[in-house]
């Protein structure tokens, strides 16, 4: 009797400990993949709003005294560490500054070509716009609003594959 209530207790244990493994990695990953980007999107809407506050009056002012290839440079820069690409859109989705391309025309390409809907939205997981961007990314969108009229977004993306 001893034996036999002790093999079926350890048969239920291996049971119990092998569904435990199966549902930690099912679910478990899921929840640890969304956690992962919901911290990856508050990180990125900071940085949109430091851009925001200190680049985006500046480019979008076409009297201004900073050229858009230094702020293109500077926004460059920082993410080169962030291992991020910002864009600065203007209202009508023509990119005004993309940081991975300095040597950027102003007012030259649309990204609303690509996607009408793209703008729409505070962000976007896993979308790869054709003619801007080569690889899937996280995107936050920061509409940019003065007395109730859209001047301009801020995009930064994140490649998907670094989550």
């Amino acid at each position: 009797m001893k034996r036999s209530l002790l093999g079926k207790l350890i048969f239920f244990y291996i049971i119990a400990a092998i569904l435990i493994f199966t549902l930690i990695n099912t679910v478990g990953i899921h929840y640890i993949s969304d956690q992962l980007i919901t911290e990856k999107k508050h990180q990125l809407s900071i940085y949109s709003q430091y851009i925001k506050e200190h680049h985006f009056e500046t480019a979008i002012d076409t009297n201004t005294i900073y050229s858009l290839k230094s702020i293109s440079r500077q926004m460059a820069a920082t993410d080169s560490i962030l291992e991020t690409r910002t864009w600065i859109v203007d209202s009508n989705g023509y990119l005004i500054i993309d940081s991975a391309n300095e040597n950027l025309k102003e007012r030259t390409k649309n990204i609303l070509t690509a996607d009408a809907d793209y703008l729409d939205s505070y962000y976007h997981i896993n979308k790869k716009l054709d003619t801007f961007l080569s690889k899937e990314m996280l995107a936050v969108i920061l509409p940019i609003a003065n007395r109730f009229q859209i001047e301009g977004y801020v995009v930064t993306h994140y490649p998907m594959e670094e989550i």
